[in-house]
């Protein structure tokens, strides 16, 4: 819960940095936008982790889904077909791909994300007795993988900012609202990671307990004639490849800590060029800014070592199954 909080305090003055930098570019509509008012490398690099981010995003998503439809089915369906009805009800849903249209399922995730938060916490409640006398620690200590492994997740989960800057565009009082939005969904996102999270280990404690994984609810916008082909790479990645879970690990290492860290940073040191030291407000933020490129270089290549160390570790010890077997 530590590392928790203080990785959600860097990231929520990543928030503040792509609220300043809308608020002096208005043109910017994505990542990719703001890559171009700095050059167009930048443009190319946003662009390209932005699609990856998209990609892996919603390959989650689907993976959550097919994990959801295998438990209410007891494992009785091959979950290779359960991943294809995932598949087209996403679709179906994300029908017309505009905000308007949209912002309800993503009101609907949230409902079902709280209530799913709250049952978990019920349901371990009610079945405590069974578990017997159980250890937890305040500050426990994993292991490298594990932490490592715990930190990305928590990167990946806050690392919705990616739409951000097309939030802000559409929103009327832009920098107004968009602090009002931020601070409301940082304050909710925050309390039900951290008081499921300790709740759950307490009860259970170290023996029987897993992280819950409540990720932020967001909408993901696409071009309706990609759709076929992403909802066809989305579903070989998320449902026939065993070790989904590290190689989701693997690229939050890469993709959500640039665009947390590293693409943060440029957009603040390129805002306030020749200004970064006129006042303490701005001098925190230019300590902050290099605080998150210094944590960006440890966190990636630690993280891409680990998955991969993961993954080799789980087929070495029979975790895993064959490439693209149906699983169920």
């Amino acid at each position: 819960m530590d590392s928790h909080l203080k990785v959600t305090t860097v990231i929520t003055t990543v928030f503040l940095v792509i609220g300043s930098f809308s608020k002096h570019h208005p043109q910017v509509r994505n990542f990719a936008d703001a890559g171009a008012v700095m050059s167009t490398l930048l443009y190319r690099v946003f662009a390209a982790l932005l699609m990856l981010k998209g990609f892996f995003r919603t390959a989650s998503h689907i993976s959550a889904g097919i994990s959801a439809f295998t438990f209410f089915s007891n494992n009785t369906v091959c979950s290779t077909i359960v991943g294809i009805v995932v598949v087209i009800i996403g679709f179906l849903l994300s029908i017309p791909r505009k905000f308007k249209h949209t912002s309800f399922v993503s009101l609907i995730g949230f409902i079902c994300i709280a209530i799913s938060c709250f049952l978990t916490l019920i349901g371990v409640a009610i079945e405590r007795p069974q578990y017997g006398e159980v250890t937890w620690k305040a500050f426990n200590n994993p292991g490298l993988n594990d932490t490592v492994g715990a930190i990305t997740d928590i990167i990946y989960g806050y690392s919705a900012h990616g739409s951000f800057f097309t939030f802000i565009s559409e929103m009327k009082g832009r920098s107004r609202d968009f602090k009002k939005s931020l601070t409301i969904v940082q304050i909710i996102s925050i309390t039900f990671y951290v008081v499921i999270g300790a709740g759950v280990y307490i009860i259970v404690g170290d023996q029987n307990g897993l992280s819950p994984a409540l990720l932020i609810p967001h909408i993901s916008i696409a071009k309706p004639g990609k759709l076929v082909g992403y909802g066809t790479q989305l579903y070989l990645e998320s449902e026939l490849v065993p070790f989904f879970n590290d190689l989701l690990s693997l690229t939050s290492s890469i993709e959500a800590v640039c665009l947390s860290y590293y693409a943060s940073s440029i957009l603040r040191f390129y805002d306030n060029q020749g200004r970064m030291f006129v006042n303490r407000w701005k001098m925190t933020m230019f300590l902050v800014a290099m605080i998150s490129v210094a944590l960006g270089a440890v966190i990636t290549p630690l993280g891409m070592a680990t998955s991969i160390m993961s993954i080799a570790d789980g087929f070495k010890d029979g975790q895993f199954g064959l490439l693209f077997a149906c699983k169920s």
